[in-house]
């Protein structure tokens, strides 16, 4: 009997739940505890991860909103890196001509080169107060190809581990980046071959070929139906009458208006006239021009001009070394501007820019000492002009302006190119970019008659001007291309 009461108690006693419940619940709950830990230590550490995700990129647009406020200061002043160190900017080192430092928003004396320490520690905050989050650091490589690098560092103000750098280099777009700029009807025959771009503000009728975009504010015709547009070049014009269609404000986003150029005289004076820039600034009242001979050494001959006819005409001039400058170096900062007519010819080493308040004469060639890295602009508020006595056959180089006349071989106001016919085997060749206000005259014709000017003319766009701009040379509306943008380790 005992053992059977002791064995039914035993059986009551496994089959009672009651404890084995409470197990269960305790293990559930540890569960549960070990699960919500885990969540809520992975959501503190996607927080985190997100926050620090949110602070890298508030540290890359800190970055690129310091490198867009550079381009801006370098839209109203295109050596702005010359006049002043930016807010932003560490302290520059000058490294010569004489030493001395420089601390951020402090003008500076015109160097082409500086310093910076090794370690970046001038940071300036966004919307130019303390109340930003963000801070950036600017640091400026010009290049003497026009191009400039701004490196710029981004980081969190309160977090200053936190940071991002970008390396951005702009080139200014300008009238070099054309073979030609007309402001007004231009006509190219069949025999004409363009490599560059070629803009008219008029209709433009070109029967020859081409491998660069025609772009016209009005139509572009071709009457013969010979031309040849290679591509990828476009011809594009306000009625999208090719195809491909390719409208004018598709190539060029406003129209090109030679107003805009005016600036570049007066910013070009403005820097000869500096003694700390290293310009030269020619003007005597009692001359009627100057003659600038370049040499393959890197000098200019300076030579002051009289004469009684215009200096382009076969009459000459009377010219003398002007105050010993037999042999000038061209300046560091490749300016000189004239008052009066300047006459032009030789061999270029350096970049250089030429500006005359009136014309801008050529003599004969104009070559450069190595075209990778030599290059000239020639800029006249009046005409761009082929001498009468220049030689009957030559070449010439240059990105040019004619502000308010026209690029054009010698001839009186009222009647343009009809100075002295040159021999039937006569040649000129040009090399570079044109940007006249009148429609460009080499030549003057009745019938198939040459009357004036070159048997034979030959216009060809320099490629080295995509990437080599002469100093100051006139930018357009949509002044600076970004021409690589990258990020790099700090």
């Amino acid at each position: 009997m005992r053992r059977l009461r002791f064995l039914a108690r035993t059986e009551r006693l496994q089959r009672d739940e009651r404890g084995g419940a409470l197990v269960l619940v305790l293990v559930i709950g540890v569960m549960l505890m070990t699960v919500s830990a885990m969540v809520v230590r992975r959501t503190g550490t996607e927080g985190k991860l997100a926050d620090q995700q949110a602070e890298f990129e508030g540290a890359l647009h800190a970055a690129e909103a310091g490198v867009h406020d550079y381009i801006a200061k370098l839209t109203e002043d295109r050596i702005y890196y010359r006049h002043y160190v930016h807010a932003a900017e560490d302290t520059r080192t000058r490294v010569s001509p004489a030493t001395g430092s420089y601390a951020a928003g402090s003008s500076w004396p015109g160097d082409a080169t500086w310093t910076y320490p090794a370690t970046r520690s001038r940071y300036a905050a966004l919307k130019g107060s303390g109340t930003s989050a963000y801070e950036y650091n600017l640091r400026i490589s010009p290049s003497s190809a026009g191009v400039v690098t701004i490196t710029g560092t981004g980081r969190r103000r309160t977090n200053p581990r936190v940071t991002r750098t970008i390396e951005v280099q702009v080139k200014g777009s300008s009238i070099a980046d054309y073979q030609a700029i007309i402001d007004a009807d231009v006509n190219y025959g069949s025999t004409a071959v363009t490599t560059g771009k070629i803009y008219a503000t008029g209709n433009l009728n070109y029967e020859g070929k081409a491998s660069a975009d025609l772009i016209s504010e009005g139509t572009i015709t071709d009457s013969a139906g010979t031309s040849v547009v290679s591509s990828p070049a476009r011809r594009c014009d306000l009625p999208k009458t090719w195809t491909p269609t390719c409208g004018v404000r598709d190539a060029v986003k406003n129209k090109i208006l030679f107003s805009q150029f005016t600036a570049a005289f007066s910013e070009i004076k403005r820097v000869a006239q500096s003694s700390s820039l290293g310009g030269i600034h020619l003007d005597d009242s009692t001359k009627t021009g100057w003659r600038l001979t370049f040499s393959n050494d890197g000098k200019v001959k300076i030579e002051s001009c009289t004469s009684t006819a215009n200096l382009a005409s076969g009459t000459g001039a009377t010219c003398a070394v002007d105050n010993g400058r037999s042999a000038v170096a061209v300046p560091a900062l490749g300016v000189i501007y004239a008052e009066q007519s300047v006459i032009v010819s030789g061999t270029l080493k350096g970049r250089l820019t030429v500006a005359s308040n009136q014309d801008i004469i050529i003599a004969g060639g104009i070559d450069y000492n190595d075209p990778s890295v030599d290059v000239l602009g020639l800029l006249a508020q009046v005409n761009v002009t082929i001498a009468e006595y220049a030689p009957d056959i030559f070449t010439w180089k240059g990105a040019v302006l004619a502000q308010t006349g026209a690029v054009r071989y010698y001839g009186s106001a009222t009647s343009p190119c009809n100075g002295r016919i040159h021999s039937a085997d006569s040649f000129v060749t040009f090399y570079g970019s044109m940007a006249t206000k009148n429609t460009p005259c080499m030549a003057r014709y009745s019938g198939s008659t040459l009357i004036n000017g070159y048997a034979n003319r030959a216009y060809n766009y320099d490629p080295n001007l995509s990437n080599l701009q002469p100093p100051f040379i006139p930018v357009l509306e949509e002044a600076y291309v970004i021409q690589r943008f990258r990020e790099i380790s700090g």
